[in-house]
């Protein structure tokens, strides 16, 4: 099977200035861990869960009380509890 050919790639500041790419170097900082690309971010996010949502609500500023538990795993997705606290 032939990968899909690109359409459309970023380049420049729209590249590493995008809020996925500053989020990717956050937790690039705060890890040790070499995340460069969406791929290497996406695959830490799935494995990470609980850390990936924590640092996403630090990032997006969000309002509130973040608490102390950032994800309980479910069954599936759907089922999975974030920030129950």
């Amino acid at each position: 099977m032939s990968r899909p050919t690109k359409i459309w790639e970023p380049s420049g500041s729209a590249a590493t200035e995008c809020a996925i790419a500053k989020l990717a170097k956050k937790v690039s900082q705060r890890t040790g861990l070499p995340l460069a690309t969406y791929e290497e971010l996406h695959k830490w996010s799935i494995e990470n869960p609980g850390e990936f949502w924590s640092q996403v609500w630090d990032e997006a500023g969000i309002i509130g009380t973040k608490g102390e538990s950032f994800f309980s795993e479910g069954i599936d997705f759907i089922s999975a509890k974030f920030f129950s606290d």
